[in-house]
């Protein structure tokens, strides 16, 4: 499978080269390589077998995937207050980044509860598949924990690191904790809920 991503990538880029003087004037030559149709990359050349090409469309169906959401929802005793979120999952706990003063934490300050939702979207309903959790959150401001959350979250999220920063006195790591899970998955016709 990595192979197949790398011939993608290779196939799916711009690539710079040298100019053409002709009667005084330069131009640019350039490839320019990238995807704007499905059918663009079910013709990437994968890899050839005895001198005939095979084709990304013969070794996988080749659609537009779904859009992935997540949100947390926290109460501040009377509305409630959903917002995207970008988690990292330990295994354990769902960690997320977040300004110290969002109205996200200061409900999470007088109530622990929240519910988290991770959504895989399709327009084919068929391919929905998603997870709704109830659990309780902690508020991470700094320390150890602090820190190996704050590590989880800059290796999945580059924006982190880069625009983000998740700095000790202005953030906070939310760390949530499932204790109720409800999901679904319309492909295996599968509705999962404990009871």
């Amino acid at each position: 499978l990595s192979e197949i991503v790398d011939v993608v990538k290779a196939n799916n880029s711009n690539v710079g080269a040298q100019f053409i003087v002709k009667n005084a004037e330069e131009y640019i030559v350039r490839s320019v390589g990238l995807a704007e149709k499905i059918s663009d990359l079910e013709n990437i050349v994968v890899k050839t077998d005895d001198g005939t090409p095979v084709y990304l469309r013969q070794l996988a169906d080749v659609v537009i995937g779904g859009e992935e959401r997540r949100g947390l929802a926290t109460m501040d005793g009377k509305d409630i207050h959903l917002v995207p979120i970008c988690p990292v999952f330990d295994g354990e706990v769902f960690y997320m980044g977040t300004h110290a003063k969002t109205r996200k934490v200061r409900n999470l300050r007088n109530h622990k509860g929240a519910t988290l939702i991770l959504d895989q979207y399709s327009e084919d309903w068929m391919r929905h598949v998603a997870v709704m959790m109830t659990g309780t959150v902690d508020i991470i401001e700094k320390g150890a924990d602090f820190e190996l959350a704050k590590a989880l979250l800059v290796a999945k999220y580059q924006q982190y690191k880069e625009l983000f920063p998740i700095n000790e006195g202005e953030s906070v790591i939310l760390s949530f904790k499932p204790t109720k899970r409800i999901s679904w998955d319309y492909i295996i016709g599968e509705l999962t809920e404990p009871h």
